[in-house]
């Protein structure tokens, strides 16, 4: 069992924020069915993505990028501050040796705006890690990654501040996802405090498939 919670602050400046409940976008990382159909030309079985979802080359997640720091339990912070030059960075969450984990990632211009907030709860943070792509305006902002109050549960996260060109390419992918996307989803704003207001919005996903990728712009 693998619980997300995402809150997006209005404050989110120019962002654009795009996650994946697996290691890497994989080449068939875009959610795919199992179910198979057949090629009518050769005759070959073939998988191919249900109708509203489409399949993501492995564009942005080289096999170097691993989470290979670990944070211990106990409400342990991390902050990562980022370079003048940086507009994106990226940070992946796991756990070591298949243990629960409780972590959270928070991203600060200045002591008191935080312009993303992500929170992760995860009973096997190994088979189930997250990898994140964040932009943001070029104002130096902090990146706090910290556990919670649970000493038994460590965290192994990686954050990578892409350089110039590869952010560029970045960009230039997530923006090409995002217009050619055949399923778009409008979620009104509001307050998310309970028992505020807010909305929210439910997608199924079959327990025959591996990894799916969310963004949000």
């Amino acid at each position: 069992l693998t619980m997300l919670r995402c809150t997006l602050l209005s404050a989110l400046c120019a962002s654009a924020l795009g996650f994946n409940a697996a290691p890497s976008i994989l080449k068939n990382s875009a959610v795919r069915r199992s179910s198979p159909k057949l090629n009518a030309e050769d005759g070959a079985v073939v998988n191919v993505a249900p109708d509203g979802w489409m399949e993501i080359e492995e564009t942005m997640w080289g096999p170097e990028k691993k989470p290979n720091m670990r944070i211990e339990g106990g409400s342990t912070l991390k902050t990562f501050a980022m370079p003048a030059h940086a507009e994106r960075v990226q940070y992946m969450l796991s756990s070591p040796g298949n243990r629960p984990v409780k972590a959270k990632v928070e991203l600060w211009i200045g002591p008191q705006r935080c312009v993303h907030e992500f929170m992760y709860d995860s009973m096997d943070g190994k088979s189930f890690p997250i990898s994140c792509i964040l932009q943001f305006k070029k104002l130096q902002p902090v990146l706090k990654v910290s556990t919670d109050s649970t000493y038994e549960f460590p965290l192994e996260c990686a954050v990578f501040v892409p350089s110039p060109e590869e952010s560029a390419h970045i960009g230039e992918t997530t923006q090409s996802m995002f217009y050619n996307a055949p399923m778009k989803e409008k979620v009104q704003g509001g307050s998310t405090d309970a028992p505020g207001g807010g909305a929210i919005r439910t997608f199924s996903v079959d327990s025959s498939w591996d990894k799916t990728q969310l963004m949000v712009w």
